[in-house]
């Protein structure tokens, strides 16, 4: 039996405007998208549920094993961390099966902890505060991302920084159709430039960098 999508008029998970249905008939999806901050979320009704999501987790090839991947991550420290010259604390939330981010910063003596809800599962990282925080490809799985942010906030010190990798979908829809970055069934948000600025003003941070592709770094200004 075919699923008949949400065409009622649903509200945006980032900024609360009305949104309007997107059907995405390659994949059989739909998602809702916001005129106002340009996110655009899958409705409910497309989510994996856990079980598959952790699947497809497993089905990750990040690990020690993964040459090309170790060199990914290096690149990204290199390029997107070391020039935040962190002394302090640093998180990396949604660390994965294999917490090779975690690894490669300690090897560079940074005082790092992780988590992830699927694989370690541990509540001490709410027991310290940190001058950096990292979502690695971790934003656009989250089902509620305002409620999530909202908590790591407590956490993050003031003029801490919040590191965020995420593709960003800065095209229009008949583009973002076919875009290969909405095919990962776990999947479940995408964001605009547009959207990381509203969440700036929201939360009262700072984007300090923004490479327009794949990478925006805020800062906790109050």
């Amino acid at each position: 039996m075919k699923v008949v999508a949400n065409m009622k008029h649903r509200t945006c998970r980032i900024c609360g405007f009305i949104t309007h249905p997107l059907v995405d008939d390659e994949l059989g999806v739909t998602y809702d998208v916001c005129n106002n901050c340009y996110f655009i979320y899958k409705q409910e009704m497309y989510h994996p549920t856990l079980k598959v999501e952790k699947e497809r987790y497993l089905k990750h090839h990040n690990s020690d094993d993964n040459m090309q991947y170790v060199t990914y991550m290096e690149s990204f420290i290199k390029e997107a961390i070391e020039p935040l010259s962190i002394k302090g604390k640093i998180l990396d939330f949604g660390s994965g099966p294999v917490p090779i981010l975690k690894r490669l910063l300690q090897d560079r003596k940074y005082d790092v902890h992780d988590f992830d809800p699927f694989f370690n599962n541990d509540l001490s990282y709410q027991n310290h505060s940190y001058e950096l925080i990292i979502l690695t490809e971790v934003l656009e799985h989250i089902v509620n991302p305002l409620h999530t942010l909202k908590s790591l906030f407590t956490y993050l010190e003031q003029d801490g920084k919040l590191l965020i990798q995420t593709q960003l979908h800065n095209m229009d829809e008949q583009k973002f159709l076919k875009w290969w970055y909405r095919r990962d069934i776990s999947h479940v948000g995408f964001y605009h430039t547009k959207t990381m600025k509203f969440l700036a003003e929201m939360f009262n941070l700072k984007i300090i960098r923004n490479n327009l592709i794949d990478q925006v770094t805020f800062m906790k200004v109050g």
